[in-house]
């Protein structure tokens, strides 16, 4: 039997029971959909979580978040920022076709939240991650 494609370490990197937490099944069976948007959903907050130019080697890995909170422009940049994630998204985690994303800065308490709408693909399960990106206060 095939090694599992869509197995891979668990974010936030653990211990489980003495091994390594992993995610999206088990190594030597057939995925299910909840176990590969699992491992998805795992990516796409990696992807929303880090700052551009924080990985070594990877520059361009992460949307940056922190760029448009901490901007006196931040009402300008949140659709860029929208872009961005669509982009980096897409880009880097590629078993899930981004479906819609979307980004608002919370004016009761200054939180940005993003929620981000993906369909795994050639499977018809679809799921969504909401994040909180930071805080302001103003």
């Amino acid at each position: 039997m095939a090694s599992n494609p869509h197995r891979g370490f668990g974010f936030p990197f653990r211990f489980l029971e003495g091994r390594v937490r992993t995610a999206g099944g088990a190594e030597e069976s057939e995925a299910t959909d909840g176990e590969i948007s699992e491992s998805v959903e795992m990516g796409v907050v990696q992807v929303l979580l880090t700052q551009r130019g924080e990985r070594p080697m990877l520059y361009n890995f992460g949307v940056g978040a922190a760029e448009v909170l901490f901007s006196p422009l931040r009402s300008i940049l949140v659709p860029l920022l929208k872009n961005r994630i669509a982009e980096q998204v897409g880009f880097w985690v590629s078993r899930a076709d981004v479906q819609h994303v979307d980004a608002a800065v919370v004016p009761i308490n200054g939180m940005l939240l993003a929620r981000v709408d993906f369909r795994l693909r050639d499977r018809e399960y679809e799921s969504a991650v909401t994040m909180p990106l930071g805080v302001r206060h103003d």
